[in-house]
């Protein structure tokens, strides 16, 4: 009995391994072909073309888009699952992290029409976090509300008390997380999140309605 559950327990883990390098060495071998493709339509897309043939290129950038997300996603998580995501948390005001990447998406707020409300104290919030580690936090997150949430026309970003202590709020006023949308994902975005803010000790904390979604992150010993 003992010799077959380690024999068990051996294949699980050559299996895990053997899953893990066909997901990385999948994803590299994607990137080719993706480039390729995308060198293409954006050549394409400066030629004349009639209405119909530059809404279809349009969806084709959309999609190589996605997909090139998709494929960040999976080596982000192989990453991760294995331990092998390297961070170096120090001390640092997150205020400030959250302000530049903030301006990055306003453009793309502002295409969809998003009211944005930006309310931030004008002292630091000082966390150790990993500031390359925390700015793929807000990626993820601003760019579920922008694809997900955006028929809300909101997005909100301040700070609250959640738990007797500061906290940082995303809010947006979509249909919810329940929600069934057309473009829909498998939920790898925030699989990663709550992944990367364990290694960070953060913690994610989510109150969603068919009005809407408030997300509230802050380090573990606040709890």
């Amino acid at each position: 009995m003992v010799g077959k559950l380690e024999e068990g327990k051996r294949r699980e883990q050559e299996e895990e391994t053997l899953r893990k390098n066909l997901i990385n060495n999948l994803s590299h071998d994607l990137r080719t072909p993706l480039t390729v493709l995308s060198g293409h339509i954006y050549a394409l897309d400066k030629q004349p073309l009639p209405e119909e043939a530059h809404e279809s290129v349009q969806l084709m950038k959309t999609k190589i888009s996605d997909l090139d997300h998709l494929i960040d996603h999976l080596l982000s998580y192989n990453l991760l699952s294995s331990g092998r995501y390297a961070m170096s948390a120090r001390a640092q005001d997150i205020l400030r992290i959250v302000r530049v990447s903030a301006a990055a998406w306003y453009p793309i707020w502002e295409k969809s029409e998003l009211e944005i409300d930006i309310n931030l104290p004008d002292g630091p919030l000082i966390w150790e976090v990993d500031e390359q580690a925390f700015r793929r936090i807000l990626d993820n997150l601003f760019q579920n509300l922008n694809r997900y949430a955006s028929s809300g026309k909101y997005v909100g970003i301040a700070t609250v008390q959640r738990n007797g202590h500061a906290a940082l709020l995303i809010a947006d006023r979509g249909p919810g997380f329940n929600a069934e949308t057309p473009s829909k994902g498998a939920g790898l975005g925030l699989t990663i999140v709550d992944l990367i803010m364990k290694q960070m000790k953060l913690v994610l904390d989510i109150d969603t309605s068919e009005t809407g979604t408030s997300i509230y992150i802050y380090p573990a010993n606040y709890s």
